[in-house]
């Protein structure tokens, strides 16, 4: 503990010692933000760790309402676009220079770090585990564990209510780099056969938020310049990811003519998917899932 603690006073000063223009408002945000509690108090009466995450349980994995499902059931799907099931090396590369080396590892505790610096050694064995994922439509179920942290939200009044947190599901690094690998042939092939609206700019290569709130500003003044009243609406799903209906997704991705090993593959994805929550120095049972995506 006391290296850890040494380590981090080190990287502290090396950081402050290097700030520049940009990383000089990041030095003073941490500075000014007040720290952060470490251990969370009762949850709506919940004095035990298992009580708590009985309490965190309701608040991120409530049964989410009723759906009309008739669509799906009389469903009559168009055949589904060409692509290209075969991972190259080079797909392989683009990953595992895409994965940051700050990100957290899940249960396997095997850090990003890890995967770069031995990809020499590795680079063929993580090329047929991943080709034969793709090619069985098949995730393993170790990859399908999550550890979910639990972190407060800045700012709310009472800590001791479950909707003052919110949650972060850390996955196994091996899973996040075939989930990687599928998002890009998933991406590239919504591009070339523009399986998506012109008008969509979330989760797309080469767009921005920026361009989105340009596009919208000069629709705004193009309206005032013929004397008329722009309208927009904004809307928030609250809980969007948890209530996410799985039997939906795959419909809208059958519709949307996705080809049908990555359709396959994201069935077989969301099945039997858990998770362990971690707060307090303590790990929670295992907790199963059956709507939503991590």
């Amino acid at each position: 503990m006391v290296e850890i603690n040494r380590s981090r006073e080190k990287m502290w000063r090396t950081f402050i010692e290097e700030a520049n223009e940009q990383t000089i408002w990041m030095i003073k945000k941490y500075i000014d933000k007040p720290p952060s509690r470490y251990y969370i108090p009762t949850i709506n009466g919940a004095s035990s760790n298992q009580g708590k995450t009985v309490e965190f349980t309701k608040t991120f994995f409530s049964v989410p309402p009723p759906a009309n499902r008739s669509d799906i059931d009389s469903a009559m799907y168009p055949e589904p676009v060409a692509s290209n099931p075969i991972i190259t090396m080079n797909q392989l590369r683009w990953a595992i220079n895409k994965i940051s080396l700050k990100k957290a590892p899940g249960p396997d505790e095997i850090a990003n770090i890890t995967l770069k610096k031995t990809f020499s050694t590795t680079s063929c064995h993580l090329l047929a585990l991943i080709q034969a994922s793709v090619n069985l439509g098949h995730f393993l179920m170790a990859f399908k564990t999550t550890s979910m942290v639990i972190l407060l939200k800045p700012g709310k009044p009472d800590y001791t209510r479950a909707n003052a947190y919110h949650s972060i599901a850390l996955e196994n690094t091996l899973g996040k780099l075939i989930e990687s690998i599928i998002m890009q042939l998933l991406s590239h092939t919504a591009e070339e056969y523009e399986l998506l609206p012109p008008q969509h700019y979330g989760g797309r290569l080469g767009r921005t938020g920026e361009e989105a709130m340009m596009m919208l500003m000069e629709r705004i003044k193009h309206a005032w310049k013929e004397g008329a009243t722009y309208l927009a609406v904004f809307m928030d799903l609250a809980g969007a990811f948890n209530y996410v209906l799985h039997v939906r997704l795959i419909h809208n991705l059958k519709m949307r003519r996705v080809p049908r090993f990555i359709v396959r593959w994201v069935e077989h994805f969301l099945q039997g998917r858990s998770t362990r929550m971690r707060f307090n120095g303590a790990e929670s049972e295992r907790i199963y899932m059956n709507v939503g995506v991590p």
